[in-house]
């Protein structure tokens, strides 16, 4: 049983050095590292997009919720009936 693990690391440990020396030293190997270089770089960009996205996402609902409480603080929202209870 003490064995096991060290039968699953060298397993693993082959696997890994026949990944690597496919991707280093053969033409295909580096054909494809290229095109996983290109798509992770534009997976960064993504990203990048999508944060940015994000951030304003959350801009836009703090400014709503600022308008929205000074509506309600104002008095404003009553005329238009926002924020009073529908249940009658």
């Amino acid at each position: 049983m003490a064995g096991k693990p060290y039968m699953v690391g060298a397993v693993i440990g082959a696997a890994v050095g026949s990944a690597v020396g496919y991707l280093y030293f053969t033409d295909e190997g580096r054909r494809r590292r290229e095109d996983l270089g290109h798509l992770l770089d534009r997976a960064v960009v993504e990203m990048h997009e999508a944060r940015g996205l994000w951030q304003r996402l959350l801009a836009i609902g703090e400014q709503y919720q600022h308008a929205r409480r000074e509506a309600l603080d104002s008095g404003a929202a009553s005329l238009f009936g926002f924020g009073q209870d529908q249940s009658s």
